[in-house]
């Protein structure tokens, strides 16, 4: 369990909770560095989801009744369900990754303050790390509320550095799998790096611009993967 406080929620602390599968805890302890290092995180398993196939010649099966919603439920949020789902309704800035250490597979959101900048090599960017054996996707998730949430479209461009050399991406995004939302979306590896499965070392930096602003706002997530016979788990941070 990890606990901190989110400036943009209330005075009280907030927990974070890692749940892992197979009863393997070891990861767990590599969370709890990261978000010591970073300020924040929230680890989850991770496993993508998908409609479930209907068999040949089968009926379709009628949708159930709704339910009426209790007068005391709060209202869904207005980010949509599938940016739901992925972001969990934030009040500030993360980026979320798809990492796997060793045999876990999980989703991190790490808090992030995106800042102005003029170029993807400019120093003042923040970054923060994304380690692990594989790194299937990255990403980010905008405030629902607060002054810095978005208030219309956005867009996003990336950019991957590798020593002093920037180079243009072309973003895929697979989560949400049909939706284009200001609030967050997750990208897998674009064809141009040469792998469909995992993110290689080097620093994306994403510019996120929103559509009637004049200003930008950019981040940066460090890939950092390890080989399987290096360690049990991913590498201490820096």
């Amino acid at each position: 369990m990890i606990e901190d406080r989110d400036p943009g929620r209330t005075e009280e602390p907030f927990r974070f909770e890692a749940r892992l599968v197979d009863g393997d805890r070891s990861p767990l302890v590599v969370a709890v560095v990261v978000a010591a290092f970073v300020g924040l995180a929230f680890v989850k398993p991770w496993a993508p989801a998908a409609p479930p196939a209907s068999p040949a010649g089968s009926a379709a099966t009628e949708p159930a009744a709704a339910v009426p919603r209790p007068r005391d439920t709060p209202a869904p949020s207005p980010i949509g369900e599938a940016v739901l789902e992925l972001c969990h309704d934030p009040l500030s800035w993360r980026t979320a990754t798809i990492e796997t250490w060793r045999d876990q597979t999980v989703r991190v959101w790490r808090a992030i303050e995106p800042a102005p900048a003029s170029r993807p090599l400019d120093p003042s960017i923040p970054v923060v790390p994304a380690v692990g054996n594989a790194i299937a996707a990255i990403g980010y998730c905008a405030p629902t509320s607060g002054p810095d949430h978005p208030v219309g479209p956005a867009n996003i461009h990336a950019w991957r550095i590798d020593g002093g050399a920037v180079q243009t991406l072309h973003l895929h995004q697979i989560a949400p799998v049909k939706d284009v939302s200001p609030y967050g979306a997750l990208f897998g590896p674009p064809a141009e790096l040469g792998s469909t499965t995992s993110w290689p070392n080097g620093r994306v930096v994403f510019r996120y611009e929103e559509l009637g602003k004049a200003a930008s706002v950019w981040f940066a997530i460090e890939v950092s993967g390890i080989t399987a016979d290096a360690s049990s788990s991913p590498a201490p941070l820096p």
